[in-house]
């Protein structure tokens, strides 16, 4: 479950246009809100810390880890391709105009250039 996107009034985003349909993307490119990033980074931390410990349960950890990081995104992608087609995503698209049309190409576009910087 993708945690809810920044708002224009966030101090993170300001300067950072929001998409017609109030999506306001996060000003550094990352899929993931800057909260569910920051709680990963401390989980990584928190590893790496027993590394010298344990090294195989860190080794685990940062498995599961990279794991967890890769559905949180994919529910994150899945949520917001969800709200752009205006549906289910396994179904068609719903565009009433070719203006609409053309700013979700636009937002495409945003996160295709996202998830290609990975």
């Amino acid at each position: 479950m993708a945690s809810p996107s920044p708002t224009p009034e966030d101090p993170r985003t300001v300067g950072v246009e929001p998409a017609p349909d109030g999506h306001v993307p996060a000003p550094d490119g990352t899929c993931l809100d800057h909260e569910r990033v920051r709680r990963l980074q401390a989980e990584w931390h928190a590893l790496q810390a027993g590394f010298v410990d344990d090294p195989h349960q860190a080794l685990e950890q940062a498995d599961a880890l990279v794991a967890k990081s890769v559905r949180l995104i994919d529910e994150a992608v899945t949520a917001r391709r969800t709200e752009l087609r205006g549906s289910d995503v396994e179904s068609a698209p719903v565009i009433a105009d070719t203006e609409q049309a053309r700013l979700a190409l636009r937002e495409y576009r945003a996160l295709l250039e996202r998830l290609l910087t990975l």
